[in-house]
């Protein structure tokens, strides 16, 4: 079989699932005739708030756990009119009326027996958190006739087909890396494991820049940033308070390093217009880029952190005077990042007038974020 044949996804794809085809009109039908009191009530009453919602009758909607999610994806809690607790509760209720009146499902290592030859393998492992994690890959192997020592990074792409297919899990790409992850690590530390390593099927979303990519002037302007935080000498009256420690400045070099390349690869800033720190502390060209970071999922903690450093960077690198970084055009957004991203709803509401050089107290001498120092 050619396992990069796109024709063989159709078997792929339904490796994991089944043939069962049970809608929600059968489990209301068993649980009208075998449930009775306030449950029987409030489960029904959840069925059928939920046919008024999504628009589709019961009949047409899968019990499975991919068939209810993308029901429930079509209700608009608000434009509906009831609350967001309102629709947890018919969440529950349905659920439940599925599990107590649905068709039982196994567990995917029960429905589908692994081969003696992946049995085998899985078993090397001695971690059982590292032999769970690829289980999964192991049944799929079982599934469509792939032995261990044949698997490929290509057939990966039939394995995503198939866990998106399944529906159980609600982010399959990330499935897949891990079983990536766990894979490379056995051919690493397990000497009977298959020698061949796992890649990544999808296409490649990195857009990080080497230092060597940029101009040179920006090179020596990033060289004498670097040094000026590896240096802690007492006549540098605003530089670090103490020494950073290697790990420290290549992670904020690396944070920095995101960032620009982050505006390069959104057009917003040209390779050519980087001569120096102070052309990136813009702070139109810093909110920008962290909204940009926000839009590809990046945490709001590593933000606040991205923000933090360019906001020492501004100060004690470039020495930007206070005016120079109120210049955004929103007066609670400093350098383009507004603190109330990351704090609770009260602070917020306190704060939405204030920018981060008035809620951060950054000291005149430059201090390292904690969650960026070694050690």
């Amino acid at each position: 079989m050619n396992h990069t044949d796109p024709k063989s996804l159709r078997t792929f794809d339904t490796a994991f699932t089944g043939e069962s085809g049970e809608t929600l009109q059968t489990v209301r039908d068993r649980l009208a005739q075998n449930e009775s009191g306030i449950r029987r009530r409030d489960l029904l009453s959840a069925l059928d708030r939920l046919v008024a919602l999504s628009g589709k009758p019961l009949s047409a909607i899968s019990s499975s756990t991919s068939g209810l999610r993308l029901a429930f994806a079509r209700v608009n809690a608000p434009a509906a009119g009831i609350s967001r607790k309102s629709l947890q509760n018919i969440k529950s209720n349905v659920l439940q009326a599925v599990k107590r009146y649905g068709t039982p499902k196994l567990s995917l290592t029960r429905r589908i027996p692994m081969t003696p030859a992946w049995s085998g393998l899985v078993d090397l492992i001695g971690d059982s958190q590292r032999r769970y994690g690829l289980h999964r890959i192991a049944c799929y192997g079982s599934a469509v006739g792939i032995d261990p020592g044949r698997f490929a990074p290509s057939d990966l792409i039939g394995f995503h087909s198939a866990v998106e297919r399944e529906g159980v899990l609600k982010d399959p790409k990330k499935t897949v890396n891990q079983a990536i992850a766990g894979w490379n690590w056995c051919s690493k530390h397990i000497p009977s494991w298959p020698k061949r390593r796992l890649g990544s099927p999808f296409l490649s979303t990195r857009y990080r820049l080497s230092i060597e990519d940029f101009p040179a002037p920006f090179q020596s302007d990033c060289a004498l940033w670097r040094g000026r935080l590896s240096s802690c000498d007492a006549s540098m009256f605003d530089g670090p308070i103490q020494k950073h420690r290697p790990v420290t400045i290549e992670c904020q070099t690396n944070a920095v390093l995101r960032l620009v390349s982050l505006l390069v690869a959104q057009g917003i800033v040209q390779l050519d217009e980087l001569n120096k720190l102070e052309d990136i502390v813009v702070p139109t060209r810093v909110k920008a880029g962290l909204f940009a970071m926000r839009n590809r999922g990046v945490k709001t903690s590593y933000m606040r952190q991205t923000a933090l450093i360019m906001l020492k960077i501004a100060r004690h690198h470039c020495h930007l005077c206070a005016t120079s970084l109120r210049s955004s055009s929103s007066p609670r957004i400093q350098l383009g990042f507004s603190w109330s991203l990351s704090i609770s709803a009260t602070r917020r509401s306190r704060q939405r007038a204030t920018p981060i050089c008035q809620t951060v107290r950054v000291p005149h001498r430059e201090r390292s974020p904690r969650s960026l120092r070694s050690g």
